[in-house]
């Protein structure tokens, strides 16, 4: 296969998807890797690009581009003896395409929360850390989604930094709820891709609560300190005791909604760039229904994209579910719905979604991210 890809690139083309009957092969060239997914012929080449994308970025998150130079000078040097033990890394990331609607939309989600919870926790956040020059970003995190973030202001921070961010945590959860956790080096490749920031993991007690703190400076013991100020100014507010309280509750569903014939939905605020969508209810919470749903989004993300701009509003009937996708100016909404609506019925729904979406907007998401 390698030698197939050589060839077609020495005659300055490139090799980018080979579809068969049953499967297809897509194909991504990164300087010296030769990023290659073979998959069942429903899902999308967009999907799997973006899939290989985030593959080679965790490679990166792990090596830096450093690796780049060393496969330059020695072609035939073996990568995977320098990635013994990062399996999980690469495992997981791939479970998260078929089971987690964020990475199908590209965007981060954070817990439901109250407004005012948040904005407190993220003036709490700002205030202990405004004054360290080596804080790059601290983090609350439970059930690898966001509880508030807070950074320093010259910095934008991608998505894929923050989903590479939260699979850390989540791949190394049980060694942070039971050690104490040192300085571990993590590469941003979105933000520098040739250098690693460091970051002080740790679990506030008795919660599901990650407090994730990354400095730049590798010999700086301010995380460690900041750290037990953080928690203790949180306590003194009982912002501790309010987070936890909306992480143990249940998620809410599309039966929450009471919106007839809804099956699930997702909905992406352009001007946050961040996402919420229902949890899976019966009968669609079990893994088979969750990939096809998800595959139903992607597919229908996928034909949506090679429209011109000028299609706001797309439909797509398929044998057991009928879905709409429809784009504004500040937001984009895919609902699936039972096949026997009418169109007519089906936008009656989406607008039905965006009051309600209107109505929670400050506990679905972080209306603006503290920065110093």
């Amino acid at each position: 296969m390698v030698g197939m890809v050589s060839l077609i690139e020495f005659n300055n083309d490139s090799l980018e998807v080979i579809t068969t009957s049953t499967k297809k092969i897509v194909f991504l060239t990164k300087g010296s890797f030769v990023m290659v997914m073979v998959s069942d012929i429903c899902d999308s080449t967009r999907m799997m690009k973006n899939l290989l994308e985030y593959m080679h970025l965790q490679i990166i998150s792990i090596l830096t581009t450093s690796i780049q130079d060393r496969l330059t000078s020695n072609p035939g040097y073996d990568v995977r003896n320098i990635m013994e033990g990062s399996d999980r890394f690469f495992d997981n990331i791939e479970r998260s395409f078929y089971t987690k609607p964020n990475f199908v939309v590209d965007c981060t989600s954070f817990v439901r929360l109250s407004g005012y919870v948040r904005n407190t926790v993220g003036s709490i956040l700002k205030k202990c850390t405004e004054n360290e020059s080596s804080i790059f970003m601290v983090a609350l995190v439970a059930k690898n989604k966001l509880l508030q973030l807070v950074r320093k202001k010259k910095y934008e921070i991608h998505t894929y930094d923050l989903h590479l961010f939260l699979n850390f945590i989540q791949m190394n959860e049980d060694s942070f709820r039971t050690s104490e956790t040192t300085l571990s080096p993590i590469c941003f490749p979105k933000f520098i891709s040739t250098g690693f920031l460091y970051q002080y993991v740790s679990y506030i007690p008795n919660t599901e609560i990650c407090l994730a703190l990354v400095t730049v400076d590798p010999e700086d013991i301010s995380p460690i300190v900041l750290r037990d100020d953080i928690v203790e100014a949180l306590e003194k507010e009982n912002m501790v005791d309010y987070m936890q309280r909306s992480i143990s509750s249940r998620p809410y569903t599309v039966m929450d909604l009471q919106i007839p014939g809804v099956i699930h939905f997702i909905y992406r605020s352009l001007t946050k760039n961040q996402m919420t969508s229902p949890e899976f209810s019966p009968p669609f919470d079990r893994p088979n229904w969750k990939e096809k749903i998800l595959q139903i989004y992607d597919q229908t993300l996928e034909s949506v994209h090679t429209l011109s701009d000028s299609h706001k509003l797309y439909f797509r009937n398929g044998l057991r579910e009928k879905t709409i996708y429809w784009k504004h100016s500040a937001f984009e909404l895919c609902v699936i719905c039972v096949p026997f609506l009418t169109k007519e019925e089906i936008h009656l729904r989406c607008k039905q979604i965006l009051k309600w979406i209107s109505n929670e907007e400050i506990n679905l998401f972080n209306q603006s991210i503290p920065v110093w």
